[in-house]
């Protein structure tokens, strides 16, 4: 008998919000009113979500909860003052638990439902890609928001052929190259996507152009 790997465990529990990783074997509930949601723009963000930018959402530690799969979870240490996790199954972003602030941060597309909260404001604009535009008013912030007291890392742009374009992951491991221009491009928003990444940006390009590289120097980030 044929078993869909993709169907989310049915939940007994009562929460304000629940969320999940694509493949359900990461799960989570929160209770509390969330405090920020929040565009983040930084070079890091976009290369691990594979979007314009990350939305996430963060509130108190105290009314958070895992429900399942936590043994999955692989935590990558982005830089010397942060880190980010995901489902070692699938590779959807879950929650980072910062112990330090008492906080929760959730990526947004992860969760179920309206969550009853808008983003507030647009964070490292200054970091963002050059194919979008913002139009929607909110405030928006070059790094960290001023009263944040925070400071954000350079990540050194990596070296490119004249003439070529490419991209790489996020640790900068793994590098591609463009000899052409892509004929594409489009955001996904469907359920699996929204929670792999909120919403997927995807570039089509002829197999003719697309070349792999990899790289196994260290990289600053962010």
């Amino acid at each position: 008998m044929h078993t869909d790997t993709w169907v989310i465990p049915t939940e007994t529990y009562s929460a304000r919000v629940r969320g999940n990783c694509l493949c359900g074997a990461v799960r989570w509930s929160y209770d509390a009113p969330f405090t920020m949601m929040l565009h983040c723009h930084c070079s890091v963000c976009r290369k691990l979500h594979g979007t314009q930018f990350a939305t996430v959402v963060a509130g108190p530690l105290t009314t958070f909860h895992w429900r399942g799969g936590t043994e999955k979870i692989v935590i990558w240490p982005s830089s010397a003052q942060g880190k980010r996790s995901f489902c070692s199954v699938c590779g959807s972003k879950v929650p980072v638990v910062d112990q330090g602030s008492q906080l929760v941060f959730m990526p947004a597309g992860a969760l179920e439902g309206d969550i009853g909260m808008r983003p507030q404001m647009h964070i490292f604009t200054g970091s963002k890609s050059p194919t979008h535009e913002i139009h929607d008013g909110l405030p928006q912030h070059d790094a960290y928001p001023p009263t944040w007291g925070a400071k954000g890392l350079d990540t050194p742009a990596r070296p490119v052929r004249a003439g070529v374009g490419g991209g790489s992951c996020a640790c900068g491991k793994m590098r591609f190259e463009l000899d052409g221009r892509p004929f594409r491009m489009h955001h996904c928003h469907c359920g699996r996507c929204q929670r792999a990444s909120r919403y997927a940006s995807g570039a089509g390009v002829p197999p003719s152009i697309f070349g792999g590289r990899s790289v196994t120097r260290s990289v600053a980030r962010r």
